[in-house]
């Protein structure tokens, strides 16, 4: 097992009540991902919004994030439900579980469709 200590000034996180904000950084106004973060609703979409923040963090130059995304397993190296094909959430045993992967599958695709093509992000 691997434990790593991750410093707080590292760690990212978004408040879910105004004044919106973002830590470790403050995302520059005119950036594409503070529209996209401004448009979520924080209370049922605080999931989206955390993973525009990565993504932000990852287009840093020497953030924390961006060095560690390196030893992050490939998409086809992951297990993650959120990327497992409708066949595959099918032969679950729990299908209120398999339901709720495929609406959460949809909901991200449906979020990339409307904000991915934004600008470059």
């Amino acid at each position: 097992m691997v434990i790593m200590e991750i410093p707080l000034e590292l760690m990212l996180t978004i408040t879910k009540k105004p004044p919106w904000m973002f830590f470790p950084d403050i995302i520059p106004l005119d950036h594409p991902i503070f529209d996209i973060i401004e448009s979520t609703d924080p209370e049922t979409e605080w999931d989206l919004r955390l993973a525009c923040l990565l993504l932000y963090a990852f287009d840093i130059e020497d953030n924390f994030w961006q060095l560690y995304g390196d030893f992050l397993p490939s998409a086809d190296e992951c297990t993650s439900l959120l990327l497992a094909p409708k066949e595959d959430l099918m032969e679950l045993e729990d299908q209120d579980l398999a339901t709720k992967m495929l609406k959460n599958q949809q909901r991200a695709i449906g979020f990339w469709q409307n904000n991915g093509t934004k600008q470059s992000l």
